[in-house]
């Protein structure tokens, strides 16, 4: 199962697609969530404090983590350009994962992908920083 299918899953029968103009703050991070969101249209800027975590485009998801178990936001999702996006709440993304057990394998892979992304992101700011304190002549660094 792809994106565009998982897009198509998560999006078919849709309550109705929500529109958010450009540099418009679909949550903040901290807020309290009712539901994830799928892109069907536009770009979503995912990001804590002031950096970026990820870009979403259609066919992409974000906000699931309120679906599994958390009820706040971990990050603030900001609209790059216009946006259609497809609310799911518990209840519509229970139905989809019974009706469609891939769907909830491939929101597991973006996960994994995400939490891997960010791993890698922390090595690398944590070796920046070694390298940095190494140069400087710091003789703990």
């Amino acid at each position: 199962m792809n994106e565009r299918s998982v897009l198509s899953v998560l999006t078919r029968n849709a309550e109705g697609l929500e529109t958010f103009p450009q540099d418009a703050v679909i949550f903040r991070e901290g807020d309290n969530g009712e539901c994830m969101y799928a892109v069907h249209t536009g770009r979503v800027q995912l990001s804590t404090g002031s950096h970026v975590l990820e870009v979403v485009g259609p066919g992409g998801i974000f906000g699931e983590m309120i679906l599994i178990g958390r009820s706040e936001r971990s990050a603030t999702a900001t609209a790059l350009a216009e946006c259609q996006l497809a609310p799911i709440d518990q209840k519509r993304f229970d139905r989809i994962v019974q009706l469609n057990p891939p769907v909830a394998r491939e929101i597991m892979w973006i996960m994994a992908e995400r939490l891997t992304a960010m791993n890698e992101r922390l090595r690398l700011s944590g070796e920046s920083r070694h390298q940095l304190g190494g140069k400087s002549g710091n003789p703990s660094g």
